[in-house]
């Protein structure tokens, strides 16, 4: 998966640099019609022609990850690197719980009774050694996290993914400005969040003409790449909201510098852990 999520982000880079050039044949055609066109009314039929086909030629770079092409690779490549990314968390947790769980086995009478029964040179434990596995695993998290935190955008607002508690793939769209994260009921309860009735209530901002009640949880974290936030406030939306969809902003990177950049498609955070 590691290899297919590099491929994906070669694509991406091809995909940016072919646009390039076919927007630097757009300009060439603009130039040359804007003395003829810009003379005509912006609803001039043989105008709007014409900028549908300056359109057609290539889509200005601020535009591109709302394209079709780039946006299936970019949600792919997002996708992909959030899977990888909690399998690698799994494998770790697995790994460095396992010897434990052996002890408690090991406790067990019924279980230790029946390796008795086994006779000499029995006993209970690992078959192998998963040292190697684990550098593996960290081997595969060190190449992963190199690669950009890719951006969509979707009815022109810019989307990103994110790991919630390790655990919990999610897709947020990105709000400017002073903001509170929101989640979805249905995010919230797929990741196993408990919510308090007396929790803090806020209402949701942007639902013009609805009045929407989330309440407030502590996430444990969130993780874009990697960079990881620990111990986020944030409000769950109630089941009625669920269209709202989850929301980010500047709030949750307290103290960091963060920034989605539509035109390199990748989110950027200096600063973070």
């Amino acid at each position: 998966m590691v290899n297919a999520l590099r491929d994906l982000h070669t694509k991406i880079s091809e995909e940016r640099a072919r646009n390039a050039l076919a927007q630097a044949q757009r300009q060439a055609k603009e130039k040359a019609g804007r003395k003829k066109f810009n003379k005509l009314s912006p609803n001039d039929p043989a105008r709007k022609t014409w900028e549908r086909q300056l359109d057609s030629i290539a889509v200005p770079p601020d535009k591109l990850g709302g394209a079709p092409v780039m946006q299936r690779l970019l949600i792919d490549a997002s996708n992909m690197q959030n899977a990888i990314l909690i399998t690698i968390s799994s494998c770790r947790t697995d790994i460095a719980t396992l010897p434990n769980e052996y002890t408690t086995l090991q406790q067990n009478a019924a279980v230790a009774e029946a390796i008795g029964q086994l006779g000499g040179g029995h006993r209970l434990g690992p078959i192998k050694d998963y040292s190697a596995d684990l550098r593996l695993v960290n081997q595969s998290e060190a190449v992963v996290v190199t690669l950009p935190h890719v951006i969509y955008l979707q009815s022109g607002q810019v989307r990103l993914g994110a790991i919630m508690n390790d655990r919990t793939p999610l897709t947020f769209t990105w709000r400017p400005g002073k903001t509170p994260t929101l989640i979805t009921s249905s995010i919230a309860q797929s990741a196993g969040i408990q919510i308090d009735p007396a929790a803090t209530t806020v209402m949701a901002p942007n639902t013009p003409g609805r009045q929407i009640p989330a309440r407030q949880v502590t996430l444990e974290s969130l993780r874009f790449g990697k960079h990881v936030l620990t111990n986020v406030t944030a409000f769950v939306l109630p089941p009625e909201a669920e269209d709202y969809g989850a929301q980010i902003g500047p709030e949750a990177f307290a103290g960091f510098e963060v920034k989605p950049d539509p035109v390199l498609l990748q989110l950027t955070i200096q600063g973070a852990p």
